[in-house]
């Protein structure tokens, strides 16, 4: 059964490698029949959870969590966590928390994709625990999550292409 999919980005690259992961990712599972929308974090103007940024940006991020079944998250690995766009789009997520929240939320599934510099996975460690606690939180059920360390520069994803190749895999089974 084909899903709807919202790929929510954070990364300030627009060519960066987390970026052109999602990229592989979103091309296996439109190849797969499911239904695509991406959210830029980095072109939306968010608040967060009580702050002030553009209401037709956090309308259309509230409108994609409750139109989509499957939510992936998008990020460059920053101090051990996720980058400060894409955490604005976290914290909001806090108006789905509540009983009326979690009936609107319409995603039941969420997968993590993360880039980073860092030679191994441990660094990614902080990042990793607070996806899972995302999940936990939202009662949702998570799909994948795929690390890609090791990444310096902008385009080093290319050199590792066995990252690509399970991006797109995971897109044609999620």
């Amino acid at each position: 059964m084909a899903k709807k999919i919202v790929v929510i980005t954070g990364s300030p690259r627009a060519k960066g490698n987390s970026n052109t992961i999602a990229a592989a990712f979103m091309s296996g599972a439109i190849a797969a029949g499911n239904e695509v929308e991406v959210f830029d974090t980095t072109k939306a103007r968010l608040g967060g959870f009580g702050g002030t940024g553009s209401k037709e940006d956090q309308d259309r991020l509230d409108s994609l969590m409750k139109w989509a079944d499957v939510m992936v998250l998008a990020s460059p690995l920053y101090w051990k966590g996720f980058s400060a766009q894409i955490k604005l789009a976290i914290d909001s997520f806090a108006k789905f928390l509540s009983i009326e929240g979690k009936e609107q939320l319409s995603v039941k599934e969420a997968a993590l994709i993360a880039t980073g510099k860092s030679p191994d996975g441990f660094s990614f460690y902080p990042m990793v625990e607070e996806y899972k606690h995302i999940v936990e939180m939202l009662g949702l059920e998570n799909k994948f999550t795929l690390l890609c360390p090791c990444l310096n520069g902008v385009g080093d994803v290319e050199k590792r292409p066995i990252l690509l190749e399970t991006a797109v895999k995971y897109g044609m089974e999620i």
